[in-house]
């Protein structure tokens, strides 16, 4: 237990009791209560984990929960490590959140119509919410005030019955699994509010199942949304992404997306097809790549190059890839060709205001005369104005 200026923090494992002695829960109840008496008024944040892995059973929590139902109404944040099986625990036990901001509860796999949280539903402030291996139907909460929700662990028809249940998300993140088969059948949904998505979708978790697998990647879940309002949007654990998904999606949304940041950490990210959609999307400002393949970047180079009117209000472009291949030690040759796509764009537009390209090994492997042409580039982009970083995560060469 420790105790800020402004926030108590109460985080209680009970799997670290030891097995086969009883621990006197009465006493720590007792011993909770006066330290929140203590603290007067000041919002809890309480975390509670593995309340039925350790020696102890549903009654003998009692004494703990009746502590904490005591000062419910101070609590702003409860995060919670539960298990389905373990939902009853708090129906006896009334507890009055009004208060309560952000909740999140980590489970198990449920399959089938399982329990239902019911704690929640009378939650005045609450406007987050977040859940591992938990569909929402699970939980009941006021969805019609949540304005903030993530959702791991789930399938993709789950987290798409999530978005249309909860009106007035504006920020999302959702990492629906992909050994879900069943994607082709479901429907595009369309939601007006949700400004910022995050979708992570990790094909490490299928590359195992490769060989056994008769059936080709699940369809992204981005293929089935429709997002007018959306200003962000953040892809990432794809290797191979395909482009003509995001036209289709941007064509269908016309959303006024301002960043976008396309990402595959565990190798070298494609996008398969064309790269017509980065010509839809007149009001993107900040755009970043993580690890992309050479291809890649220099597909983009080129459509950068060839189309005045792409991009025209870009201020950002981040292209990282620390990958020890491709350190400063031996400078890719695409480094290259995004420093002449930078100043043959700025020719025809003068909106970029940052550039940063960043490479793995140490920064003391680098050697400027064997990458002179890039610095030049790189140098001259400065000049105009450009705020530039070529180098590692820290250092920069220019």
């Amino acid at each position: 237990m420790t105790s800020p200026p402004t926030t108590l923090n109460l985080h209680l494992r009970c799997d670290r009791w030891e097995t086969g002695k009883n621990p006197d829960v009465e006493a720590l109840a007792c011993v909770v209560d006066r330290w929140l008496l203590r603290a007067g008024s000041r919002p809890l944040d309480i975390c509670l984990a593995d309340l039925t892995e350790g020696p102890l059973d549903a009654p003998a929590l009692r004494p703990l929960l009746q502590t904490l139902q005591r000062h419910s109404p101070r609590i702003g944040t409860f995060c919670m490590e539960l298990y389905p099986n373990d939902f009853s625990l708090f129906e006896g036990h009334r507890m009055e959140f009004s208060r309560l901001v952000e909740l999140s509860i980590a489970s198990e796999d449920i399959e089938g119509s399982g329990p239902i949280l019911r704690t929640f539903r009378h939650a005045p402030c609450l406007r987050r919410v977040h859940l591992s291996r938990l569909p929402l139907g699970s939980i009941t909460v006021p969805r019609e005030q949540i304005e903030e929700f993530s959702g791991r662990g789930c399938g993709a028809e789950e987290y798409l019955d999530a978005l249309e249940a909860l009106p007035k998300l504006t920020t999302c993140l959702l990492q629906p699994y992909l050994i879900d088969y069943d994607r082709d059948e479901l429907p595009i949904i369309t939601h007006t509010h949700l400004r910022h998505l995050t979708l992570e979708e990790s094909d490490d978790e299928i590359f195992g199942f490769e060989d056994d697998l008769d059936e080709p990647r699940p369809i992204h879940i981005l293929s089935f949304l429709t997002l007018p309002a959306l200003e962000s949007l953040e892809l990432d654990g794809t290797q191979s992404f395909d482009g003509e998904i995001l036209r289709a999606f941007v064509e269908r949304s016309s959303p006024p997306l301002r960043k976008l940041s396309i990402a595959y950490d565990s190798g070298s990210l494609c996008i398969t097809g064309s790269l017509d959609a980065f010509l839809l999307l007149p009001c993107l400002e900040d755009l970043a790549f993580g690890s992309p393949a050479p291809k890649l970047v220099i597909q983009f180079c080129s459509l950068l190059a060839r189309n005045p009117s792409c991009l025209p209000r870009l201020k950002s472009l981040e292209i990282t890839n620390e990958d020890e291949s491709l350190s400063l030690l031996k400078v890719p040759s695409w480094v290259q060709e995004v420093g002449n796509a930078l100043l043959a764009r700025g020719r025809a537009s003068s909106s970029l205001q940052s550039v940063r390209i960043v490479l793995g090994g140490e920064f003391t492997e680098f050697r400027p005369r064997k990458s002179l042409d890039s610095l030049m580039l790189f140098a001259s982009l400065r000049e105009k104005g450009v705020k530039v970083h070529f180098g590692t995560k820290d250092i920069s060469a220019v």
